[in-house]
């Protein structure tokens, strides 16, 4: 509970060795909130959480003060806010690339810089593609269906479209 007058509130905790510190609550804002202006959490998808090192990331929607409900992936830092890295269906600073958005998430991981592996569906197309997104650097391509890729047989490395791929374990590392 983050304040003594609260009951118990659905969210997102940490173990820090001393107990379970919240990082991100239900209808919750300030710390615990989202960091959107008259925002709370609506939803969670506890599936998609991973943590390494000092950080952590996961998927979620918000109830907007104008009645929206956009979902998005957060990274949260130890003792940090959650900061919004993705949302679906927008274009620009929270988007993929110029003229694209993101369709929806697959599984990701979070690696020990803050780095998010993501696995995710854009438009226009509906291309799947494993993407990086690093704190203030637009998120980068890494891999998609379709792309050439290096293939070791018993003759030597030959080139083949790449036709599937996924994270395994949803993204645990």
């Amino acid at each position: 509970r983050p304040t003594s007058g609260d009951s118990s509130r659905l969210g997102l905790f940490r173990n820090d060795g001393a107990g379970n510190r919240p990082l991100a609550m239900n209808d919750a804002t300030g710390d615990y909130g989202p960091h959107w202006e008259g925002s709370t959490w609506r939803v969670f998808n506890t599936d998609s959480l991973s943590v390494a090192g000092e950080y952590a990331a996961f998927s979620g929607g918000v109830t907007t003060s104008d009645g929206g409900d956009p979902n998005g992936l957060w990274r949260a830092r130890k003792g940090g806010a959650p900061e919004l890295v993705a949302l679906i269906g927008l274009t620009g600073s929270y988007g993929p690339e110029a003229n694209r958005t993101w369709r929806s998430f697959g599984a990701s991981a979070v690696l020990a810089n803050g780095d998010i592996v993501l696995e995710a569906q854009t438009d226009p197309g509906d291309e799947h593609a494993l993407w990086l997104l690093q704190g203030g650097h637009a998120p980068r391509r890494i891999l998609q269906n379709g792309q050439n890729v290096g293939v070791p047989t018993a003759t030597g490395t030959v080139q083949a479209a790449l036709t599937t791929f996924d994270l395994p374990n949803g993204g645990a590392l």
